[in-house]
């Protein structure tokens, strides 16, 4: 039998859109300062990113066909769990659990709800960590943030792989497995098996390169061979912590590398170690010279640190002090051409 519709009188529903209008501005206060601290976290504890982080404040009309569909209604719009929404979609499984530490100590969590957890070990299906959170009151004091306090917002985190899945299912309508004909299923058990398998490889390959950059840190010139673990390494022991950027494309400074003849690592190091002065000495030049005017155009939060060149780019400096500016800009020239070529 077919279960009867709750329905909502016109004065009920009249009465929770005005509240949803009066409310929107609030919510989008929220949203914003629940973003700029997610943000904060990902980049100051270096998770790197599949895609941007998605947030939106619910619309009127996705609203109430969530409540027609859901068959139910609500008193207040704050009763509302994903009123305000986030999606953290990241690489590996690890940065799942790193994610958890910070968001339970960073918000106030009223639930966690884990998909996985519902699913047995013979079963395919959706997978995300969901987490409804509000401001820690010790925020509410502070005047931006006046009157959020009742104000929920849901933050989804899940791997590529799983958002994958996600996409997929949505598209096909296969979010359940009852909903897949039967002669579908064998097929779509193998790809969630796929997708998992893909998240645990990943994962075994963090875990790989972990033991490796343990194994050469004390003295990355024994590998021999040039890789960007070991020029990461050579670097981040020479140059100041504080000129690191979030990221940093080793593998680019690897081509301009292997371009002018170098061949191991002592090579690379003692050029380092021999420019190294001179490239911090420019650094603090092209800082002042940005300050006083004479350049203009670059980020701003580095120059107010007393920064300008990243790891990678004070290695290309130091490889400008020995091979010369004009080598390297044949090299520069030579890769951008390669990438027209490739491209057209």
């Amino acid at each position: 039998m077919r279960q009867k519709r709750k329905s909502r009188s016109p004065g009920t529903a009249a009465a929770l859109e005005q509240e949803y209008r009066s409310q929107f501005p609030l919510a989008s206060r929220m949203a914003n300062c629940v973003k700029t601290e997610l943000l904060s976290l990902v980049e100051h504890n270096k998770i790197p990113l599949a895609v941007p982080m998605e947030h939106r404040v619910k619309e009127w009309q996705s609203i109430t066909d969530k409540l027609d569909r859901i068959n139910t209604q609500v008193d207040s719009i704050s009763d509302l769990n994903d009123l305000i929404g986030f999606r953290l979609i990241v690489l590996f499984r690890s940065d799942i659990e790193k994610l958890d530490q910070f968001i339970q100590n960073t918000f106030s969590v009223i639930s966690v709800e884990n998909a996985f957890n519902r699913l047995n070990e013979n079963q395919f299906g959706y997978q995300s960590v969901h987490y409804v959170v509000k401001l820690p009151d010790s925020w509410l004091t502070a005047p931006s943030n006046a009157g959020l306090g009742h104000l929920k917002a849901e933050i989804q985190v899940r791997t590529i792989s799983q958002h994958t899945w996600a996409a997929a299912s949505h598209k096909l309508q296969y979010k359940q497995e009852n909903a897949v004909p039967p002669d579908l299923r064998r097929s779509i058990n193998r790809l969630s098996a796929l997708l998992e398998t893909v998240d645990l490889e990943l994962e075994r390959i963090v875990e790989q390169k972990q033991q490796y950059n343990a194994t050469h840190s004390a003295n990355p010139s024994i590998s021999g061979q040039l890789n960007s673990d070991i020029v990461q390494l050579i670097l981040d022991q020479n140059f100041p912590e504080s000129h690191l950027d979030f990221d940093e494309n080793y593998a680019d400074l690897i081509y301009d590398i292997l371009a002018l003849g170098i061949k191991n690592t002592e090579t690379f190091e003692r050029i380092i170690k021999k420019h190294k002065a001179a490239a911090l000495i420019a650094d603090r030049r092209r800082v002042k010279d940005i300050k006083s005017g004479i350049e203009e155009g670059f980020d701003s939060d580095r120059i107010d640190r007393g920064v300008f060149y990243t790891h990678v780019g004070l290695a290309r400096v130091c490889l400008s002090k020995e091979y010369g500016d004009e080598r390297l800009m044949e090299i520069h020239y030579s890769k951008r051409e390669n990438r027209d070529e490739d491209s057209s």
